[in-house]
Order: C-alpha cells, then structure tokens, then sequence
C-alpha cells in the first residue's frame, strides 16, 4: 500500500537484473500489482535471511527490522521512505554511508539512485564492512548503558550527612 507502489516497480521492472519482490498482504491488489511484470514475486513462506544474502541490494520502506537485517547481511540498501520511523532509519544509514533514500516526493529520482545505488562499489564495501564490525560488536549496550545512568545518578544524588 505504499503510495508510490506502482512507480517503485516500474522501475525495478526497468533494471537490467533479477529483482525479487515481496509485496506485503494478502489482498487482491497484492496479487496484481505483479501481473505482467518481469519481477519475480517472492511468496511466503521465504527465508528473509537467504533472500537478503543473495541480493546485491534491498529496496525497503526503511522499517527497522528489515534494515537491520539488510544491514547485518552486509547488503547496501535504497530506502523509500513513507513514517517518521523509516525516515530516520534512512537517515541513520545513509549517515553510515550503507544507503541510499528517495523521498516519496522525488520518485522522479528513483530509477537513476537505482541505478547508482546497483554500481556503486563503495556502498557494497561499506555495508559489508559494517556487516563485519557488527558481528565483532560486544552488544551488552543494555546493559552498559543502564550501569552508565546508574553511576550518573549516584553522582547527583544529594549527599547524607
């Protein structure tokens, strides 16, 4: 139901490589928003993680489980934007240099960041980078963090005499 549906594609239709496509829901439109398109319609159930590691790029709406996901696979990412919540998950992985975004009012822009993002060498190379430190992280970041705000409290409280 994305509002750009049939442009986005449009142009993944248009590219000169295999494209798969999960379209979400079990409606009538899902069903023949694919017809006559060269797409390959992924169906349910499907391994999201063997998908992801055999793509060379995920084209999402930016929701954080598949970009973290996409990310974790070492996978450069398009993102389309549509919430907040996508808005400043593009954001945050365009600042880490593992994406690209196209807004939904610059859908013109699509088919040449599709483009771009397929031959661009350096947002494979960083997204498998980041895939590689991600798998070294220590993730105790809860809990690192709640010993943080801990010892920050205990410093501001009020001493007893």
């Amino acid at each position: 139901d994305h509002v750009c549906a049939d442009t986005v594609l449009d142009a993944l239709d248009a590219l000169p490589v295999a494209v798969d496509v999960f379209v979400r829901g079990d409606t009538p439109k899902a069903g023949t928003v694919l017809q006559g398109r060269r797409v390959h319609a992924l169906s349910m159930p499907f391994d999201p993680g063997e998908v992801l590691r055999q793509a060379s790029l995920v084209v999402h709406h930016g929701a954080l489980g598949t970009a973290q996901n996409a990310l974790a696979c070492g996978r450069p990412q398009l993102l389309l934007p549509f919430h907040l919540e996508n808005t400043l998950t593009t954001m945050c992985l365009m600042r880490a240099g593992v994406a690209l975004g196209v807004g939904y009012r610059e859908m013109g822009a699509l088919p040449a960041k599709l483009s771009r993002a397929l031959a661009d060498a350096g947002l494979a190379a960083r997204a498998r980078r980041t895939a590689t430190e991600l798998q070294h992280t220590d993730w105790r970041g809860a809990e690192q963090v709640a010993d943080a705000v801990d010892r920050a409290l205990a410093a501001r409280a009020p001493q007893r005499d």
